[in-house]
């Protein structure tokens, strides 16, 4: 049963105001890898490119809701 988060990002996207959501998907695809790679789907729902907004809307579903397996800091 997976956990979704809705987020907005808040930060300047070149793509904004181009009306270009096809550079956006091409964009967002490290973004995509990692959160596959973290056991998580990433779907951007608006986009600056043609949504008017300074800001995208995006979710991330991830499979994966307990960390106590994930090796992170062991040092």
């Amino acid at each position: 049963n997976p956990s979704v988060a809705s987020a907005e990002i808040h930060l300047h996207c070149p793509l904004r105001g181009t009306d270009n959501p096809l550079a956006c998907y091409h964009l967002m695809e490290y973004d995509r890898a990692l959160a596959r790679a973290a056991g998580g789907e990433l779907m951007v729902l608006e986009s600056q490119s043609n949504s008017g907004r300074d800001y995208c809307k995006v979710l991330l579903a991830m499979q994966q809701s307990d960390f106590s397996e994930v090796p992170a800091h062991k040092r």
